[in-house]
């Protein structure tokens, strides 16, 4: 069998890449490796004492944010402010929730997020600056 490992799905042995995120499989071994490391990376985490590099407006945010950071290799975590007692009363008070670093990783994690940042910018002024310029369909 071959794994993905970034989403964790299932391959046969025929496949090379993931249907659902592109990624490039690996087969059981070197799956089973990266997936043991990334559970002791996570239980690091949880015992750690974790500092705040981005407050996330939304959960699609807060994802693209650990994928480019987890993809630079620093471990993070991803902490939600929905609270189902509250019907996500907070959500709109403090945001969708935060991304989290160990503090050793803290100033690279955040130009990280900066250079995300700007890029998804300069992509929306492209978008906006080539609508403007399409022209206008008469009816």
């Amino acid at each position: 069998m071959k794994y993905c490992p970034r989403c964790n799905s299932e391959y046969e042995e025929d496949k090379a890449e993931c249907a659902d995120c592109g990624q490039e499989l690996l087969p059981e071994d070197q799956y089973q490796v990266i997936k043991s490391k990334r559970e002791r990376l996570q239980e690091e985490l949880d015992r750690s004492d974790l500092v705040e590099v981005k407050r996330a407006e939304s959960e699609v945010e807060a994802h693209a944010i650990r994928d480019a950071l987890s993809d630079h290799g620093i471990p993070n975590m991803v902490r939600c402010f929905e609270d189902s007692a509250y019907d996500g009363l907070y959500v709109h008070q403090q945001g969708w929730g935060s991304i989290e670093v160990l503090p050793k990783d803290r100033s690279e994690a955040e130009e990280i997020i900066a250079d995300l940042e700007a890029a998804y910018r300069d992509a929306s002024q492209d978008q906006e600056e080539s609508r403007d310029q399409e022209p206008e369909m008469r009816s």
